[in-house]
């Protein structure tokens, strides 16, 4: 019984370190490097132009939102100004 454990004990470690040396925690600002930096820019009208199976199933908030594109709502607003302030 004391070398199964032994046995299950090692390959858990084993599995571990697998599973950690794959995702690259070992790694110091890789990550930060791969990220991209937020959706600070402007994009294009062409950029923004939503497919047409998003605009079939109704999505193309959605699919706007996801990509980063500012919905017909939120180009109405201020870009200074929260919602809850344009509402009074």
């Amino acid at each position: 019984m004391k070398k199964l454990k032994l046995l299950f004990a090692i390959s858990a470690f084993t599995a571990s370190v697998s599973v950690t040396a794959l995702f690259g925690f070992f790694e110091e600002g890789a990550k930060s490097e791969e990220v991209a930096p937020p959706a600070t820019q402007e994009k294009s009208v062409a950029e923004c132009e939503a497919p047409s199976w998003a605009k079939a199933i109704g999505h193309e908030k959605k699919w706007k939102l996801h990509n980063g594109c500012p919905s017909a709502e939120t180009e109405s607003q201020p870009k200074n100004h929260p919602k809850e302030h344009q509402e009074l």
